[in-house]
């Protein structure tokens, strides 16, 4: 299993969990380029079944993305 993560100073939350990796990629390239700025990473991780606890979880980053500034935004 995947999850999508929105990443900065904070984190925003989870905005997909799946099990089809390209289809996560797919959905975080799409978030990146709706985001409001390039600050922000999506990132996608694995999910850690060994995990005792969720908030003890360490998950496997496994791609990340941003906003790619346009030539109007650069």
């Amino acid at each position: 299993m995947y999850f999508l993560y929105k990443s900065g100073v904070y984190g925003h939350g989870v905005f997909w969990i799946g099990s089809d990796l390209n289809e996560g990629k797919r959905i975080a390239e799409h978030a990146a380029s709706m985001d409001s700025d390039d600050y922000h990473e999506w990132e996608i991780y694995r999910f850690s079944e060994q995990a005792e606890f969720m908030a003890n979880a360490e998950h496997e980053l496994v791609f990340a993305t941003r906003k790619h500034p346009t030539s109007e935004e650069e």
